[in-house]
């Protein structure tokens, strides 16, 4: 026999469908999909990646919405989405593992790596150190070509790319390989971030979210260029966790991970930023009890995306979206995911970075 459904029924089901190839349908926290729904309607967001990690471990991801509002091509797990200044700590992370081979030191100046003609233009590179381009307190100002000081190194904290794309130019003068090949040989593929790159390939191309403005307007994704330290990569949110798993598991002394020692000097305040805000090797900090929780933003014109961990509860999320309205999306999610007050975002707000 032949059991009738009726419409409401059929469309649950292919609701359900659609939610079951966007990620799992479970969510340990209750609410929280109705949150991220409720939250990208209001913003005008068509589509979210989220990733949630728990004891060490990624227990939820799941995708929300649509690649691109021109079509009906779901985003999923497998979404690629442009991570901005979320590069940043992963090639931090990339970087602490030279320190760990002893290829670099984090304070011995870098000048023996920099090329004669740089350092002619400007004496102070020589005072530069890892440390200092990490922590975001070189005190360099755009162009790289051309550089300038806007304080003396190691002075006081100023956020800037240029310091990364100073110590990206190092990196690949000490392990004579590309950006692109050292990040996929040296963290990408140890860590199985599969979709990840720092370049642009192919086989993106079908897996891409698509940028979109304000009005919720598409636009044609720009992803051909320069690889860079400061904002190139290319990932997805479980990819993503991936490396926030990483950072939360027990160290393994081999080639590819560092050791406990120099996780603890990341995510230890090497200068204040504000009140309850420091800035570690590679991260955003935030004083939590008796630890500090690691923080981060990624700001790719068109595309916003978020990182949060609590090294305490070994725990963390992580937020991709596809809009410039993105980052309005933080606050509500992660009030939802974690609770508790966070001065990061209150910073990133009054610095009109959100």
């Amino acid at each position: 026999m032949i059991r009738r459904i009726s419409r409401r029924q059929f469309l649950a089901g292919i609701s359900i469908l659609a939610s079951a190839r966007q990620g799992d349908i479970t969510s340990p926290v209750p609410g929280l999909p109705d949150t991220i729904s409720q939250t990208m309607a209001r913003f005008r967001i068509p589509g979210i990646s989220f990733a949630l990690i728990t004891e060490g471990r990624q227990i939820w991801t799941r995708g929300f919405g649509v690649k691109d509002a021109r079509a009906n091509d779901l985003v999923n797990v497998d979404t690629v989405f442009a991570a901005g200044s979320l590069t940043k700590p992963v090639f931090a992370y990339a970087v602490l593992e030279l320190v760990e081979q002893k290829l670099l030191a984090l304070d011995t100046p870098l000048a023996a790596h920099l090329p004669d003609d740089l350092l002619r233009k400007e004496p102070r590179l020589r005072l530069v150190t890892a440390r200092m381009l990490l922590s975001h307190t070189s005190g360099i100002a755009a162009p790289l070509e051309a550089p300038t000081f806007n304080f003396p190194p190691g002075e006081r904290f100023a956020y800037a790319s240029t310091g990364f794309l100073l110590l990206q130019l190092v990196v690949e003068r000490v392990t004579g390989k590309s950006l692109a090949e050292f990040m996929r040989v040296n963290l990408l593929e140890p860590l199985g971030m599969d979709s990840s790159s720092f370049e642009w390939t192919d086989r993106l191309r079908t897996s891409a979210a698509v940028g979109h403005f304000e009005n919720g307007q598409s636009r044609a994704n720009r992803f051909d260029r320069q690889p860079t330290a400061a904002a190139s990569l290319l990932t997805t949110a479980r990819d993503y966790a991936r490396f926030v798993v990483e950072i939360l598991q027990p160290s393994r002394l081999d080639r590819f991970h560092i050791s406990e020692a120099l996780k603890k000097e990341m995510s230890k305040p090497q200068v204040k930023v504000a009140d309850r805000l420091a800035w570690g090797l590679g991260w955003g900090l935030e004083e939590a009890g008796s630890g500090h929780m690691l923080w981060h933003w990624g700001d790719q014109d068109i595309f916003k995306s978020f990182v949060f961990i609590d090294p305490i509860r070994r725990s963390g999320l992580v937020i991709f979206t596809n809009s410039r309205n993105g980052s309005k999306s933080y606050s509500p999610i992660i009030d939802r995911a974690v609770g508790g007050q966070h001065p990061s975002l209150s910073w990133l707000e009054s610095n009109r970075l959100l």
